[in-house]
């Protein structure tokens, strides 16, 4: 009787054992399944997560660099187009988001000298903030810095103010000319259908 329990014992063990085996291979190539149809589509997720931070921080770079280039000419419109994109392309970046909306109130006020001290001051905060939150910590030191603007941009600039000047005071005189000539020559057509009907 021993013997036929140790063999029944023996069997059913190795039945178990079996049994084991094969529900633990059946489990490991279902993950593995799994982990083989999952993978590329994982890949493709993560791939294209990884390309919208890069775009999001090459907007955000190229943003910074437009508007620490031309902080020495705020009146530019490329810099105000530069100040109207910072909500969008540093949402979720408080210090930056803060510092601009600093410098807008400011913005908002009458251009007195003092004021504008205070605009470039409240300028070179926002820019500081930006370089920081893009890891140009280096350049924090450079941002109140001078700026290169040469002499011959502002004298460009002058003329091509005069030359719009210009041509704004054309128009306006060429359409009192037309507003003049226009009832003289309705009265000739007048005058010469007359001599024609008579």
């Amino acid at each position: 009787m021993t013997l036929s329990s140790e063999i029944i014992t023996v069997s059913i063990d190795k039945d178990w054992f079996t049994f084991l085996t094969f529900f633990v291979s059946t489990l490991i190539l279902a993950v593995t399944a799994w982990a083989v149809w999952r993978a590329p589509l994982k890949a493709v997720e993560i791939g294209r997560t990884l390309s919208e931070i890069q775009k999001k921080n090459d907007e955000k770079t190229k943003l910074f660099l437009t508007l620490f280039a031309l902080r020495g000419t705020p009146l530019s419109y490329e810099f105000v187009l530069g100040l109207n994109q910072i909500e969008i392309i540093f949402q979720g970046c408080d210090s930056v988001l803060s510092a601009w909306q600093v410098l807008r109130l400011e913005l908002q006020k009458e251009p007195t000298e003092t004021q504008q001290r205070i605009y470039v001051d409240r300028t070179n905060d926002l820019l500081t903030r930006m370089a920081q939150n893009l890891g140009y910590d280096k350049i924090v030191d450079s941002v109140a810095s001078n700026h290169y603007y040469p002499k011959g941009f502002e004298n460009w600039s002058i003329q091509e103010n005069n030359l719009k000047l210009t041509q704004l005071d054309y128009y306006k005189k060429s359409i009192e000319f037309y507003d003049l000539m226009t009832p003289v020559y309705q009265e000739s057509l007048l005058q010469k259908s007359e001599s024609e009907n008579s």
